[in-house]
C-alpha cells in the first residue's frame, strides 16, 4: 500500500487557493478511497489497515474544512457525512484490534475465552466497514463527488484565486483558535483531554497543507508538539475505552473465570490511565506555554490583505467576513 506525501509539494511560482486545493483535497480523498479497500478485505493478521484508514480520513476531513468556504455547500456536505460514516464505521474495529493486541499473549485463565470473544467481535465489527466500502466504492460514489469537486476548484472565481498563503493562515488560524482554547482549558478530566486531542489532530493535519515559509517554520517548531499531544493523549484514549469496554464485557459474561479476568485486566487499565494522565498533565503543564507562544506568533494576527472571502462575498479589511461595499 502506497504512502502519499504527506506536505504539500513545492512549488516555482506562488500558490493559489484553486492551486492548493486541486493539489491537497484529490490526494487526501483518494487516500482515503484507497484504504477503505484495503480495510474492507479484512485478515486478523494486519491490524493497521483500520488504522491506516482513520488516519487518512482524519488527514481528508482537515482539507475539507481548510477549503471549506471555497467549496459549493452541498459538496461539503456530502463529503462531511460520507467522511464521518467512514470514522464511524472504522472506529469499533480499531477499539477491537487495541484491545486484541494488548492480551495476544496473556496465558492467565480466562484470557482464551477473552481472545476468543474478541475476535468474534472484530469480525462483526468488520461489516459496517464493507458495506461503506460497497457503498462508496462498488457504486462509484467516491469518483463521482471527487470528479464534481475538481470541476468546482476549476471554475473561475475571486475566491480561488486569491494567494493560498493569506488562505491558509485564515482559515488554519480558525482551527488554531479552536486548539488554543482547548489547551487553555482547565485539563482535569478525560472529557477536557478528549477535546484537546481532538483538536490537536485538526491542527496537525492542517498544518501538513501549509505552503512555503510557513510550512518550513510550522512543520520544524508547531507540528512535532501536536505529534507529541496525539501521541500522549492516545495512549490515554486507549485506557478509556479499554476500560469501557472491559467494563460492558464482564457485566455481559456468565463464566466466573473469564469475569475474574476481566476484572483483573480493568484493575491494570485504571492504573496506566492514571499514570499516562498524570504523565500528560505533568508534560503538558511544561510545554504548554512554548506550544501556545509559537501558535500565537504565527496565527495571532488575522491577514489584512484578504478581501475575498466565504463563497465569493468581500471581507472587511480584517477578513471578519462583513459585506463589503
Amino acid at each position: 500500500m502506497a504512502q502519499p506525501k504527506k506536505w504539500l509539494s513545492n512549488s516555482p511560482k506562488p500558490w493559489t487557493v484553486r492551486d492548493a486545493g486541486l493539489e491537497i483535497l484529490p490526494k487526501r480523498l483518494r487516500a482515503v478511497s484507497e484504504r477503505l479497500r484495503f480495510a474492507s478485505d479484512f485478515t486478523d493478521e494486519d491490524v493497521e489497515l483500520v488504522h491506516a484508514l482513520r488516519v487518512a480520513v482524519r488527514r481528508a476531513c482537515a482539507g475539507l474544512e481548510l477549503f471549506a468556504e471555497a467549496l459549493p455547500r452541498k459538496e461539503v456536505k456530502w463529503w462531511r457525512k460520507k467522511l464521518r460514516s467512514i470514522r464511524r464505521a472504522a472506529g469499533r474495529a480499531r477499539d477491537l484490534d487495541v484491545l486484541r493486541i494488548a492480551v495476544e499473549l496473556d496465558q492467565r485463565p480466562g484470557a482464551d475465552h477473552w481472545r476468543g470473544r474478541l475476535i468474534k467481535q472484530r469480525r462483526q465489527a468488520q461489516r459496517p466497514i464493507a458495506r461503506q466500502a460497497d457503498k462508496l466504492l462498488g457504486q462509484g460514489a467516491i469518483d463521482r463527488h471527487l470528479r464534481r469537486l475538481k470541476r468546482s476548484l476549476e471554475k473561475p472565481s475571486e475566491v480561488l484565486d486569491q494567494p493560498y498563503d493569506l488562505w491558509f493562515r485564515h482559515y488554519a488560524g480558525k482551527i488554531y483558535e479552536s486548539f488554543a482554547s482547548a489547551a487553555q482549558a482547565k485539563q482535569s478530566d478525560l472529557s477536557s483531554l478528549h477535546q484537546l486531542r481532538v483538536k490537536g489532530k485538526a491542527l496537525r493535519y492542517a498544518i501538513e497543507c501549509a505552503p512555503g515559509a510557513q510550512a518550513q517554520k510550522l512543520q520544524a517548531d508547531l507540528y512535532p508538539q501536536c505529534e507529541s499531544i496525539q501521541e500522549r493523549l492516545g495512549l490515554v484514549n486507549d485506557s478509556r475505552v479499554a476500560m469501557d469496554r472491559l467494563h460492558r464485557a464482564r457485566r455481559q459474561t456468565l463464566r466466573k473465570e473469564t469475569k475474574r479476568y476481566l476484572e483483573r485486566l480493568w484493575c491494570e487499565e485504571a492504573q496506566r490511565l492514571d499514570e499516562r494522565q498524570i504523565a500528560f498533565n505533568d508534560w503538558w503543564e511544561r510545554q504548554r506555554p512554548e506550544v501556545l507562544a509559537i501558535g500565537d506568533a504565527e496565527f495571532g494576527n488575522t491577514p489584512s490583505q484578504l478581501t475575498v472571502g466565504p463563497r465569493n462575498q468581500v471581507l472587511g479589511p480584517m477578513g471578519n467576513g462583513r459585506t463589503g461595499p
